[in-house]
């Protein structure tokens, strides 16, 4: 008997239609669509150097976009966590920016 389910089904019609996809997209597919329930699935990450992270240390927005689109393929929690470092450094630039700016003029 043939295959039963939504997965077969797709394929057949894919087959049938001559759609045809890359395997490695169907498998990151599968596993951004799995998150949590389904702990069988193959990551298709490559693990990253940490070193990453150093770019938005340095360059700030533009680092952690650099970063994130570098990475965002490969790794992506450790594409997320670098935009999302780079814009609590700013955050934090902008308060001590603030916080300098008050003091000083409440000197003049």
């Amino acid at each position: 008997p043939p295959p039963v389910g939504a997965a077969a089904r797709t394929a057949c019609r894919q087959a049938r239609c001559g759609i045809r996809t890359r395997p490695e997209r169907a498998a990151r597919r599968a596993l951004i669509l799995g998150k949590g329930s389904k702990a069988g699935v193959i990551s298709m990450t490559r693990p990253r150097s940490s070193a990453w992270y150093l770019l938005p240390i340095f360059f700030s927005i533009l680092g952690g976009l650099i970063s994130y689109f570098a990475l965002r393929n490969d790794d992506p929690s450790k594409a997320k966590n670098c935009l999302y470092l780079s814009l609590a450094l700013v955050a934090a630039e902008v308060a001590a920016i603030a916080v300098l700016l008050s003091i000083a003029a409440t000197f003049e």
